[in-house]
């Protein structure tokens, strides 16, 4: 059983493998909600009590597949349990979610842009199942350029509190140093491009996407960039939200004799 949209290319995956025991957990009918929504929606009509309904509609599952939704879940403690009830008494709860180390270690500000209500690291992830009532039994992790993927095995299990006050404190100290770190950061920047443009030239960014926004709002860098570069032809002619930058296609870059263009898209994109 999938919770969302997330599970869809996995549970398409296990079906072209001979799986024929596949569902996907459907928002009007099973949770009740409106015929589409986000991560976010299915998280808020997932409660403990309405997991049981669909377990004596559906019956329960032997495994339950949650892919990049536990870091949007408004209450931790209640959405495992509901992932709980949904599971046989020897079922697996599969949970895939973005590492944040690497954006917190590299004071990348733009990371914020995901909304999540909980930035999991390698190790607080490890250590929340303990608290949640779920015994590990299988953890990977695969790199990515910028954010890692986890992949944790979980099964019904026990809650007690773990003995991790050593990495607990480490996790408080990353976390403090990149708030701490924010109005360096941020004035650096302004003092880069500042400098930049008046001695060289134009600045454009290439990517009118969510990490663009994100890093030109949150970080003041506005009056610096002359226009966003993107070759989306729906988003050509319009401007980034928050600022009155257009958007424009990538020939713009020669056009208007830019300087310095500055990379917002998948880090995978670069060398094309």
């Amino acid at each position: 059983c999938g919770l969302s949209f997330k599970d869809d290319s996995l549970l398409e995956r296990l079906k072209n493998k001979g799986f024929t025991k596949i569902t996907r957990l459907d928002l009007k009918e099973d949770l009740g909600g409106i015929s589409y929504g986000g991560v976010e929606t299915v998280q808020m009509l997932l409660s403990p009590s309405k997991a049981k309904s669909i377990a004596k509609k559906k019956g329960k599952f032997d495994i339950v597949l949650a892919r990049h939704i536990v870091e949007h879940a408004y209450d931790l403690h209640e959405f495992s349990d509901a992932i709980k009830e949904l599971l046989k008494p020897n079922g697996y709860a599969m949970f895939e979610i973005p590492d944040c180390t690497k954006p917190l270690e590299m004071l990348d500000y733009s990371t914020v842009w995901e909304e999540h209500t909980v930035y999991f690291t390698l190790q607080t992830f490890k250590d929340s199942f303990a608290f949640l009532g779920l015994e590990l039994k299988k953890f990977d992790v695969y790199p990515y350029t910028l954010e890692n993927c986890i992949v944790a095995i979980v099964k019904p299990g026990k809650k007690f509190k773990p003995n991790s006050k050593k990495s607990v404190n480490d996790e408080i100290n990353r976390a403090l140093d990149f708030s701490k770190s924010f109005p360096t950061i941020k004035d650096k920047l302004n003092l880069l491009l500042s400098t930049y443009k008046k001695n060289y030239g134009n600045i454009a960014l290439f990517g009118a996407g969510h990490i663009a926004c994100t890093f030109i709002n949150l970080l003041g860098l506005k009056d610096y960039i002359s226009f966003v570069i993107d070759d989306n032809p729906q988003k050509q002619g319009l401007f980034m939200p928050g600022t009155h930058i257009p958007i424009l296609s990538s020939s713009s870059i020669f056009e208007k004799d830019i300087k310095l263009c500055i990379f917002s898209l998948n880090a995978e994109l670069e060398d094309k």
